[in-house]
């Protein structure tokens, strides 16, 4: 993935919001719920950890991995080096669970897990099973809290988070322990309570100060809310009690690069990447020996990764973006990626770090004053736009500045200001299509129906060799209740392109809205063998009006 221009990633963000809604993957398989990444499984003897497999780079526009291609990677941390390198392999999720399973690796389904083992210092370390303080008390159905605790324990192997939450409490009620804690901390965070996940973590460690997975559940989830000062304070916490929790450090990497702190986050990326050669750590460390001014290194860290791994291809876009602009730009490009993976903490982080290195170039600024837009950052984004308009750069970059500030009112639903920043915009630039359309939908939010439709008109004329455009037009016409107009529209597009399948979406969308059903379900009939799922859509709505009437 490249980063995408401006024009054409803003315009492309405001068709992915209106036409569809966003495709979620999930594993789904057994295999993949049992087997815990980082973690270390002894099978007859052998040692081995499972770093990464092929499913996590599953992308919501290429075909879902297979189980005969899901290859992972595997460690054998305790074989002797070949070569002088650490033994790994590339082995199916399939075989490996059939492996553990087979040795008793782990629990088969159905089983009580193992009690949770408590994380101490190396000095301190212990054997002993995690369990709540006391043990003797029991409650009126005759349970202990170590039997509420074992039970809590039990449904989050199952993902019953909310079953969780109650065993826990009911344990806690019985007899509060910093464990019992810490675990109630964890199923709210599942559940993306995250202001109950903080306090139950709190309460751990005033019961426990040397609880490091407390401390570690603090840090993370002060990172999921923005206060990355705490975050790091804990997670450093965490990583001192435990030297060799790599998640621990792994996440403490990340909240400095959150925080800014690129020497700090690189610095603890190494240690985790030395104790576990994943892709993904290898890509974020050579992004920040990059940030840091030490391409060569990074480079290298480059040259160890599988040339056709997702997190090397990122990688080398990174050194490419940082030869042609700096490392600002390759922020940019993190913060795109980011973006696509719908991390809004991530994708900031990108956009703003990019900023503290004082870019000048106009494209880097509106790209990175877009992804700022996209993130609904929006006080920030229009900082960035009116900086590019005030150092007056030349007519594209500044037509483009003053589209994206209008364009930011206009999501703001501020139509005065944004006919202001868009007509200045076509006047730089009259043959620029966003700003027109844009502005001629600013003017139809203010009720000036007469010049909405001049540029809607002229809009049309910038589109007659593009259907994807002409679409564009159509719908705006629809949101100005010109269905005549859209109608015309819609089927110029279907001229242009008669396999274009968003005008048929679009068009049968409009005859739906006009309780013309005869006339959408020609529309879906059109569209069914260009895009089953969507002409699916279509049919549903219509379903749904029918049945309103």
């Amino acid at each position: 993935m490249r980063t995408v221009p401006f024009l054409l990633f803003m315009l492309t963000i405001a068709v992915m919001i209106s036409s569809s809604s966003p495709t979620t993957f999930t594993t789904g398989a057994k295999a993949q719920q049992q087997v815990q990444y980082r973690k270390r499984y002894t099978c007859n003897g052998d040692v081995l950890i499972v770093g990464y497999c092929r499913h996590d780079s599953d992308q919501p526009e290429f075909p879902r991995t297979t189980p005969e291609k899901d290859y992972c990677q595997v460690v054998y941390p305790d074989r002797p080096p070949q070569g002088g390198i650490q033994v790994t392999t590339v082995e199916l999720l399939g075989d490996i669970v059939k492996k553990l399973q087979a040795c008793g690796a782990f629990n088969p389904p159905g089983t009580n897990p193992p009690q949770r083992q408590q994380q101490t210092p190396p000095a301190q370390s212990s054997t002993q099973p995690r369990t709540p303080a006391t043990t003797t008390s029991s409650s009126s159905s005759g349970m202990t809290a170590q039997q509420y605790f074992d039970l809590g324990s039990k449904y989050m192997g199952a993902k019953d988070y909310e079953k969780a939450l109650d065993a826990f409490k009911k344990s806690i009620a019985i007899a509060p322990s910093s464990d019992a804690y810490d675990a109630l901390g964890d199923a709210h965070y599942l559940l993306e309570e995250n202001d109950d996940a903080l306090d139950a973590y709190l309460k751990a460690v005033q019961l426990n100060r040397n609880n490091s997975e407390a401390h570690y559940g603090l840090g993370i989830t002060y990172s999921t809310l923005g206060i990355i000062d705490k975050s790091i304070a804990s997670l450093r916490e965490a990583v001192r009690l435990n030297p060799k929790a790599t998640g621990a450090r792994s996440e403490l990497a990340h909240s400095y690069f959150l925080n800014g702190q690129f020497a700090e986050s690189a610095q603890e990326y190494q240690t985790v990447l030395a104790a576990n050669r994943d892709t993904k750590t290898g890509y974020r460390l050579g992004f920040l020996l990059l940030l840091n001014r030490q391409r060569a290194q990074a480079m290298r860290v480059y040259q160890t990764m599988p040339p056709a791994d997702p997190y090397a291809e990122r990688l080398k876009d990174a050194l490419d973006d940082d030869a042609k602009g700096g490392p600002a730009k390759a922020l940019v490009s993190y913060g795109d990626y980011s973006l696509m993976d719908d991390d809004p903490i991530e994708s900031l982080a990108g956009y703003r770090n990019a900023l503290k290195f004082n870019p000048t170039d106009p494209r880097v600024l509106l790209d990175i004053a877009s992804g700022l837009g996209a993130n609904r950052e929006h006080d920030e984004a229009r900082k960035v736009y009116q900086t590019v308009i005030a150092a007056k750069p030349h007519a594209e970059m500044l037509s483009a500045a003053h589209y994206g500030l209008g364009s930011d009112y206009l999501e703001l639903k501020q139509y005065a200001p944004a006919v202001v920043e868009l007509k200045e915009s076509v006047r730089i630039d009259p043959s620029s299509f966003p700003p027109r359309l844009d502005l001629g939908k600013a003017y139809a939010q203010l009720n000036q129906l007469n010049e909405a439709l001049a540029q809607f008109k002229q809009a049309e004329a910038l589109s007659e060799k593009d259907a994807y455009k002409m679409t564009q037009v159509g719908m705006a016409y629809v949101d100005a209740k010109q269905f005549q107009r859209a109608e015309a529209t819609y089927n110029n597009a279907l001229r242009i392109n008669p396999k274009y399948d968003y005008a048929y979406f679009y068009l049968g969308k409009m005859y739906n809205l006009m309780h013309r059903k005869p006339d959408a379900m020609k529309a879906y009939a059109a569209l069914k063998p260009l895009d089953a799922k969507l002409a699916e859509k279509l049919l549903k709505e219509i379903n749904q009006t029918s049945a309103s009437q």
